[in-house]
């Protein structure tokens, strides 16, 4: 059997090899340069509307866990020579295929939790439930305070509400001060000697028996008050709660609503949205168990529809979501009493054909957060404050949201939004911690052409103090981004508002304001994240469960 010749490859066919090889080398060569070459890294991507990664410092210790080149990759990956153009390019290849129908899905929907989750939360909640009342671990403690021996007639003895005061940064705090009076009466009172910290740590306002205590920065200090030959002391703590990073990179509540689903009808985008039973019953017992850890607060919470909801279509409406009325009816109907429900759906539904919802970002937009606003400030038996009082700006009108940066879908690289502004005319603070960084604004609405203008966005916490308000009338909001954008209307209404996002922060709720003397806790979220098992295991973890 004869051997069969093995075919040498032609001189043609070994010049066309070269050629090939040498112009693969030449543009691995080219982009490697380029890359190489920037001399300013983008810190922001336009199209997808976020910050990019930033270079990882180096230690030994991030080399040997792996954080040192994962952040490397993704800080390589997202500041790769002309990423924008090259991604664009990849998506208009993509819209080649084209679309039929009256919808088209721009994000396909994934797959919801595993009901075990939800088994898991049922179990926590029937056994916390089941705790008496007394598991409350705080009791006031009685002020120190030093007793000399009489000296004169008549002696006097300053006494604090607190013997100890512990705010966070940013934030104030009422407390109250008396002087009793024993022995003879008649004698005549010393005069009151102050002393006060230098303003570092915190600064003082004194008015009648109430004293504000405001907290500039972190650290200690301490509030001292001499009668005569007796003192009385406030240590006060000024404090930051521990930043954590998310469990996972999708902890954003962007991530669990794109979940769902995102789809284009009548020329915009839209995300479907709803909640199951079993689900409401889960965040409706977890709200109501907060208000038995809390029992001197008021406990409510703000459900806000997604955008589909405003859809009358009964076509659409069958295909893409449930009927987000109806799904937060049921969740009111859920609520005892003992803690409060505020159902913003048909409210929402009956302004649907006004600009309440972005076309090219999963939020709802001001106009929609502030008839949410009005329900609730209502329910809570206050006034709200009308539009035309309040401050009002156009940040753009070119704005691009979560939808072109989630999916990269070109048709919604022509769809822009506004981004209209409102707040009530109050001069204020705002402590922002976010990313590991503390900053202080004068004001809750940032010149951003984005969404996290509202408040700074999703921080791990903020702290907005309103001087002009109550300083004892305090609101901790425990939220997804969905209150953003309502926040600052509380600034009319509120000393001071703490809001706390479960994701970023590890604080002990109980533990900070046990005895802080808060008015109100609210609730805000998007109804898909209140039908997502792992915020009721937020939420119970901010008490320690």
């Amino acid at each position: 059997m004869k051997k069969e010749k093995r075919r040498r490859p032609t001189s043609n066919g070994k010049k066309v090899n070269m050629i090939c090889l040498s112009v693969i080398a030449a543009l691995y060569t080219l982009i490697t340069v380029l890359n190489l070459a920037q001399t300013e890294r983008p810190t922001i991507s336009e199209n997808e509307n976020r910050e990019l990664a930033t270079m990882p410092r180096f230690s030994f210790a991030a080399l040997f866990d792996g954080s040192y080149f994962r952040g490397l990759s993704e800080f390589v990956s997202d500041t790769f020579w002309d990423r924008d153009n090259l991604v664009d390019a990849s998506k208009k290849l993509d819209m080649l295929r084209g679309f039929s129908g009256k919808v088209v899905m721009a994000l396909d929907p994934k797959a919801d939790e595993p009901d075990g989750n939800d088994d898991d939360i049922n179990r926590k909640l029937e056994t916390l439930f089941d705790l008496p009342a007394t598991t409350v671990p705080f009791t006031e403690t009685e002020p120190a305070t030093v007793y000399v021996e009489p000296t004169d007639p008549t002696v006097w003895f300053p006494k604090f509400s607190f013997d100890k005061v512990s705010i966070m940064d940013g934030s104030s705090q009422t407390i109250t001060f008396s002087i009793e009076e024993k022995g003879i009466e008649g004698g005549e009172m010393p005069e009151p000697v102050w002393e006060k910290p230098d303003g570092k740590i915190a600064s003082i306002t004194i008015d009648g028996d109430k004293i504000t205590i405001l907290g500039i920065n972190v650290g200690l200090a301490e509030l001292k008050l001499t009668v005569g030959d007796n003192s009385a002391a406030v240590s006060i703590e000024v404090y930051a709660p521990e930043i954590r990073e998310p469990d996972d990179p999708g902890a954003g509540d962007e991530i669990d609503i794109m979940n769902k689903g995102v789809f284009i009808y009548n020329g915009r985008g839209y995300t479907k949205g709803g909640i199951t039973k079993k689900r409401a019953e889960n965040y409706a017992k977890t709200i109501e168990y907060y208000a038995a850890l809390f029992p001197e607060v008021r406990v409510t919470a703000l459900v806000g529809p997604t955008s589909s909801v405003t859809i009358t279509d009964p076509e659409v409406r069958s295909q893409l979501s449930n009927d987000q009325v109806a799904d937060l009816d049921m969740l009111a109907s859920l609520f005892t009493g003992r803690a409060g429900f505020v159902n913003i759906g048909h409210t929402i539904f009956e302004h649907r054909d006004e600009y309440i919802y972005f076309k090219n970002d999963h939020h709802w937009t001001q106009l929609g957060a502030y008839y949410a606003y009005v329900d609730l400030i209502r329910y809570l038996g206050e006034e709200p404050v009308m539009l035309e009082d309040m401050i009002y700006h156009k940040i753009t009108d070119k704005f691009q949201g979560s939808y072109f940066r989630y999916t990269q879908n070109q048709f919604f690289k022509k769809i822009y939004d506004t981004l209209d502004t409102w707040r009530p005319d109050v001069e204020l603070t705002m402590t922002v911690k976010k990313n590991g960084k503390t900053t202080k604004y004068d004001t809750c609405i940032l010149n951003q052409k984005r969404y996290f203008c509202f408040i700074g966005g999703d921080a791990a916490y903020t702290v907005i103090n309103v001087p002009e308000n109550p300083q004892d009338k305090s609101v901790l909001i425990i939220k997804d981004s969905y209150a953003d954008a309502l926040t600052p209307f509380l600034t009319a209404h509120y000393g001071n508002i703490f809001v706390v996002d479960p994701r970023y922060v590890s604080i002990n709720l109980l533990n900070k304001f046990g005895d802080y003397g808060l008015t109100d806790i609210l609730f805000i979220n998007n109804i898909t994240c209140a039908n997502q098992a792992k915020w009721a295991n937020y939420y119970l973890g901010m008490v320690g469960k």
